[in-house]
């Protein structure tokens, strides 16, 4: 599924590894800097140690839009993100 994908606010399967030797599989995808995860991680950390961490309204504004426009089009395709 992730092969037939193509938006800009989903990111791109490259290729598909498979090791037989130890039976797995591995995902090549296109390089992220960063990682919803990791974002939410910092802040949350940030939050329990007591530090002020300023976020700026326009990052928070487009963060909300790409996750929106990576949303909508995988709903308009009929695909449901497993972790919604």
């Amino acid at each position: 599924l992730l092969r037939e994908l193509k938006h800009i606010n989903v990111i791109t399967l490259q290729r598909v590894f498979l090791s037989h030797a130890d039976r797995r599989v591995y995902l090549l995808f296109d390089f992220a800097e960063h990682d919803l995860w990791h974002i939410i991680k910092f802040h949350r950390s940030a939050k329990q140690n007591k530090k002020t961490v300023i976020c700026a309204r326009g990052m928070v504004k487009s963060l909300l839009y790409q996750i929106l426009a990576g949303i909508h089009y995988l709903h308009s395709n009929w695909i449901l993100h497993r972790d919604l």
